[in-house]
């Protein structure tokens, strides 16, 4: 989703399905997801241009569709006000793991170079 929308870590955590009209194939950024004072916590963007609708490809929406279909399935909710992006548990995907568990071993199985 980052890459086909240049939505940063923050917007995408803090995206609703409330947020997605996958019909029309609009995200709606509104609020970020951030760690603070030990916890998580929705924030206010830090922008006016933070806050907006983003146009989605197909294939960003597609895979939009099989990820709820698939959270549906594992019982966590898929309307309204649920996180989109969450652990097997429904909890926000704690951005550190999220690199070193998946997408660091995903760029060394497409043998591509390592990132700070």
């Amino acid at each position: 989703m980052g890459l086909t929308t240049g939505a940063r870590w923050g917007e995408l955590s803090g995206l609703f399905y409330s947020d997605l009209d996958l019909y029309r194939r609009v995200m709606h950024t509104q609020r970020p997801l951030l760690h603070a004072h030990g916890g998580l916590a929705l924030d206010t963007p830090k922008t006016k241009g933070s806050v907006g609708s983003v146009g989605l490809t197909v294939k960003a929406t597609e895979a939009l569709i099989r990820h709820r279909e698939r959270q549906a399935a594992e019982g966590q909710p898929v309307i309204g006000d649920a996180l989109v992006f969450t652990n097997k548990a429904g909890k926000p995907i704690h951005q550190t793991k999220f690199i070193r568990r998946s997408f660091k071993p995903l760029l060394k199985h497409a043998a591509l170079p390592d990132t700070n």
